[in-house]
């Protein structure tokens, strides 16, 4: 090879871009280029994917309800901030930050809901809790704390939510009885009743009396000691009497009826209970008593005995009157009430001492012998008079129209006294049941015993004499 040759060759060598055309390749940097490419875009789309779902990874479980709206309203504002800002929150560098920094105190004030509201979610199951065993014991919750609860339980974000000390928890003692503070303060003390007025009621041979009680002076210092210690050791007692210490017109109420007593004023918690046990006491109250007025009811059974001793002594029979006679139905008594509160007084049938009107039952016990033996007289079977136990009466306006037994049928007033009519004139024939019949047989009416009471003279049938003595007890036989 020569010398130029070899030179040449070198030359080539040296600088392939010296002469001629050359192709070059670009692949390797291509490639490069894209695969930088990828990368970015891959790192855009995780960006995107992480900012847009973080929300995704929070776990909102646990959160009160009244915040989990509010999260939902926090999230939707930080995607719409995010969509507006991607830019700079994924290139920081672009704003010095300020974007991002955005974004990322929102999620954070996001994340700081969650945490709070599970927070106070537990919470509210320990308050929750509490009450619910207060209510057991029956203690409700003062009106300062229901509202304080009310504030407790709105949103966080709300301008009206107070947070709630669970220490600050307080219930109202059970609420106050009444009737159980009066019984034990006066449960062994005699009152004495005074009778201020009486009303007869003809026509119900009733009298409507009117009464008051009062106490004995000596009894108040053991009243006043009664009411304190409930002040002190009741915890209703306690609240209610401070209401009415704070409560001007009550106080004034109650004033009066502590200084009638102890002719001084109230002064603190112990004078304001005694003044309340005072107040639902029945002392100084009006009450009324309804009881029978004796002498009419014993001036109404003579008249009618005397009629009917009369009427049989004459033989006049059949020709008597009904208003000469009258109706063994009107002669029916109940010395107590019958069940379901009924009374009847001379035939009257009385509930709240009104007539009544209805069907009620009476038993054997107050209907009068009389009627059995009117009854008979009629050819009632005498079988099904011993197996009566009492009779189903129909009532109108207090007055007996029916009686029925299932043995001896529907007894009205009519028959009744056809009844009566039909017994005074039968003959008599021995020693028989009936009314006006002695056990020899001879006519007289029956047995009644004279009593005076405070100078008044009463003529008490024998039957009804129990029922006289339990209301005047100091009743004296007249000689």
């Amino acid at each position: 090879m020569s010398t130029r040759s070899l030179q040449g060759s070198l030359q080539v060598l040296a600088n392939p871009y010296s002469r001629g055309a050359v192709v070059f390749n670009s692949t390797p940097y291509t490639q490069f280029y894209m695969q930088q490419q990828q990368k970015e875009q891959a790192k855009d789309e995780a960006l995107d994917k992480y900012f847009m779902n973080w929300d995704k990874s929070i776990n909102p479980a646990g959160m009160r309800h009244i915040e989990t709206q509010d999260l939902l309203t926090l999230t939707n504002e930080n995607k719409v901030f995010y969509f507006k800002n991607k830019k700079s929150i994924k290139n920081p560098s672009l704003d010095n930050g300020a974007a991002y920094n955005e974004w990322s105190s929102r999620s954070q004030s996001a994340m700081g809901l969650i945490s709070q509201s599970k927070e106070l979610a537990d919470r509210g199951k320990i308050i929750n809790a509490a009450i619910i065993q207060a209510k057991q014991k029956g203690l409700p919750l003062t009106d300062k704390v229901v509202e304080d609860l009310k504030a407790f339980d709105k949103s966080v974000k709300s301008k009206d939510w107070r947070d709630f000390n669970i220490n600050n928890l307080d219930f109202q003692p059970k609420q106050f009885d009444p009737t159980r503070f009066t019984k034990d303060i006066f449960s062994d003390i005699k009152l004495s009743d005074k009778l201020e007025s009486e009303v007869k009621k003809p026509e119900t041979m009733q009298i409507l009396q009117t009464w008051t009680s009062s106490i004995d002076k000596a009894n108040l210092p053991l009243i006043k000691q009664r009411a304190s210690a409930a002040y002190y050791s009741n915890k209703s007692v306690k609240f209610e009497v401070d209401m009415y210490l704070n409560d001007a017109n009550k106080y004034q109420e109650l004033n009066k009826v502590f200084k009638d007593k102890f002719k001084t004023d109230i002064k603190n918690g112990e004078d304001m209970a005694t003044a309340l046990a005072l107040s639902l006491s029945p002392i100084g109250k009006p009450f009324e008593k309804v009881v029978d007025d004796w002498v009419a009811r014993s001036s109404y059974s003579n008249a009618k005995q005397d009629a009917r001793a009369r009427i049989i002594a004459s033989g006049k029979g059949g020709q008597s009157t009904d208003a000469e006679i009258g109706n063994i139905f009107d002669e029916i008594d109940s010395p107590k009430e019958l069940q379901g509160g009924y009374k009847i007084s001379k035939g009257q049938v009385l509930k709240d001492n009104q007539p009544y009107s209805g069907d009620i039952y009476i038993s054997k016990d107050f209907i009068p012998a009389q009627m059995y033996s009117a009854l008979k007289a009629m050819g009632t079977d005498g079988g099904a008079i011993l197996a009566s136990k009492g009779f189903t009466a129909t009532v109108e306006g207090g007055i007996i129209e029916y009686l029925t037994d299932k043995r001896l049928g529907k007894i009205s007033r009519s028959f009744m006294q056809n009844a009566q009519k039909k017994l005074d004139t039968e003959p008599a024939k021995g020693a028989k049941m009936g009314f006006g019949k002695g056990t020899s047989g001879t006519m007289q009416s029956p047995k009644s015993i004279r009593y005076t009471d405070n100078g008044v003279t009463y003529n008490i049938p024998e039957k009804e004499v129990g029922d006289f003595l339990k209301s005047k007890p100091k009743a004296k036989i007249q000689k």
